[in-house]
C-alpha cells in the first residue's frame, strides 16, 4: 500500500512498498482489481444496486445524449458504459479503472502528455487523529483509516490531492448536487483530463500555483477556480479557422475591440429565416467547436436538472440557450438575437486567451485591465447579468 500525504504537514508516515518514487504518483499506481478489505468488499457487494437506483430515472437522458454523440458519453462508452433505450448498464469498477489506465497509456504513446502529468483515481481517508491522506482507488485501507466523501472535501484539500497526483474518485454513494453518483461525476474529469490533454497539464499547473499559499486563497479565487475545473466550456484549438470564418459572416478579422452591441447589429441585419437557419447551425454545430472542460458541465443528468442556472447556461454553451427560441415574436427574436451576439462576441475573445493566460490571471485581484482574460470576461460585456461577471471583474 502507498500512502500519500497531502496534509499541510508531515503527521502521516509516507508508506511506499510499490516503489521508490516518494510523494508522486504514477501510471503503475492505477490499482486495477479492487482490494479484498472490508471497505471493497461493500462496495462490490452495493455498488451495482445503488448505481442503478440512482442512473435509471436519467436513462432517456443518457441515451439521448449518448445518440447526440455527447463526448463525455462517448468516453464512458469507451470504459464500459452502454446507453440503451431502455437502461444504463453500468460496467464493475474494475473495468472502469482497468479503462481509465488503458487511455492513459494510449495518450501517453501519442506523445500528448507525459507520465508526469497524469492525474490517477485516488481515493480520500482520514485517520483516527483526522489527518488527512489519499491512496490510490483500490488498495487496502491503512489502519484505521476511514474514506472521505469527495463531495464534503474542502477546496484546500482537493488541491492538495491533485499535486499528490491525484484526482478525488470512486463513490457510488453519494451524489453530486443530489443527482449523479460521485464516481459517474468524477470520471467526467477524467474523461476531460484524457480527451483533452493540454486541459489536464492546466489542471496541473493551476494546483501547483496554489501550492505555495493555499492558507490565503481568497473565496473570490476560490470561485474562479471552481468555473475553471466544473463549468468550463472552451473552443477547441484544431476548429480556429472555422470559428474565425464564422464570425467573419458578421464582422471581419482584424478589428480589435468588439462589443455585442456590434453583432447585435449585424444579425439585426439578417431576414427571420436567416436568422433561424443561424439558430439551427448552432445547434448543430457548437459541440463541434466546442468543448465540455468541466466536470459539472460534463455531467449529462446534472446539467440537465438545471434549466435556468447560468452556471451550467452560460453564454458559451450556446445550444441550450437559443435551441428553443424563435422570430414568432419581438421579444423572442431580440432574445434570440442577443444570446448569439453574446456567444459570438465571446468566441472573437476566446480565441485570443490561453491556459497561460489564466494561469497568469486568475489569482490575481483584480485582474489586470491588460490581460486578454479581462478582455474576455469583462471588457467584452458578454457576461453582463451572468455570475461570471463579478466572478472575473471584482
Amino acid at each position: 500500500m502507498k500512502l500519500f500525504l497531502i496534509t499541510k504537514f508531515a503527521f502521516w508516515v509516507l508508506v511506499s512498498i510499490l516503489s521508490g518514487r516518494g510523494n508522486s504518483a504514477c501510471i503503475d499506481d492505477v490499482v486495477t482489481i479492487l482490494g479484498d478489505g472490508l471497505f471493497w468488499k461493500n462496495y462490490k457487494r452495493e455498488y451495482f444496486q445503488r448505481m442503478d437506483f440512482y442512473m435509471k430515472p436519467f436513462r432517456d437522458v443518457y441515451y439521448s445524449a449518448y445518440q447526440a454523440g455527447d463526448e463525455n458519453l462517448s468516453f464512458l462508452y469507451q470504459i464500459g458504459f452502454k446507453f440503451e433505450e431502455d437502461a444504463v448498464i453500468v460496467p464493475h469498477p474494475n473495468f472502469i479503472i482497468q479503462g481509465i489506465k488503458s487511455e492513459y497509456q494510449e495518450v501517453i504513446s501519442n506523445g500528448a502528455i507525459s507520465e508526469s502529468d497524469i492525474l490517477i483515481p485516488g481515493l480520500p481517508v482520514q485517520n483516527q487523529r483526522g489527518q488527512i491522506g489519499v491512496i490510490p482507488f483500490g488498495t487496502v485501507l491503512p489502519s484505521g483509516a476511514t474514506p472521505l466523501d469527495d463531495i464534503t472535501l474542502e477546496f484546500e484539500t482537493i488541491i492538495r490531492i491533485i499535486n499528490a497526483g491525484f484526482y478525488p474518485f470512486g463513490r457510488y454513494d453519494a451524489l453530486a448536487d443530489g443527482v449523479t453518483p460521485m464516481i459517474v461525476h468524477d470520471l467526467g474529469h477524467f474523461g476531460s483530463f484524457i480527451q483533452n490533454p493540454e486541459y489536464l497539464k492546466f489542471v496541473r499547473a493551476l494546483a501547483q500555483k496554489l501550492k505555495g499559499n493555499l492558507d490565503s486563497v481568497s473565496e473570490l479565487v476560490e470561485r474562479r477556480v471552481n468555473f475553471l475545473m466544473e463549468t468550463l466550456v472552451w473552443i477547441k484549438p484544431e476548429k480556429d479557422e472555422f470559428i474565425k470564418s464564422l464570425l467573419e459572416r458578421f464582422i471581419k478579422e482584424g478589428r480589435g475591440s468588439v462589443k455585442v452591441s456590434d453583432y447585435e447589429n449585424q444579425l439585426k441585419k439578417l431576414t427571420d429565416d436567416d436568422l433561424l437557419k443561424l439558430r439551427d447551425e448552432l445547434v448543430e454545430s457548437s459541440s463541434d467547436y466546442l468543448s465540455l472542460l468541466g466536470g459539472a458541465m460534463r455531467d449529462v443528468a446534472l446539467r440537465s436538472t438545471r434549466a435556468g442556472d447560468d452556471r451550467f447556461h452560460h453564454f458559451l454553451n450556446i445550444k441550450t440557450l437559443i435551441e428553443n427560441l424563435n422570430t414568432g415574436s419581438e421579444n423572442s427574436k431580440a432574445l434570440l438575437i442577443n444570446r448569439i451576439a453574446r456567444h459570438f462576441t465571446i468566441l472573437h475573445y476566446m480565441r485570443k486567451v490561453s491556459f497561460e493566460d489564466i494561469l497568469d490571471a486568475f489569482d490575481k485581484t483584480p485582474i489586470p485591465s491588460s490581460s486578454p482574460v479581462y478582455d474576455l470576461f469583462c471588457a467584452s460585456g458578454a457576461f453582463i447579468n451572468n455570475h461570471l461577471n463579478p466572478t472575473w471583474c471584482n
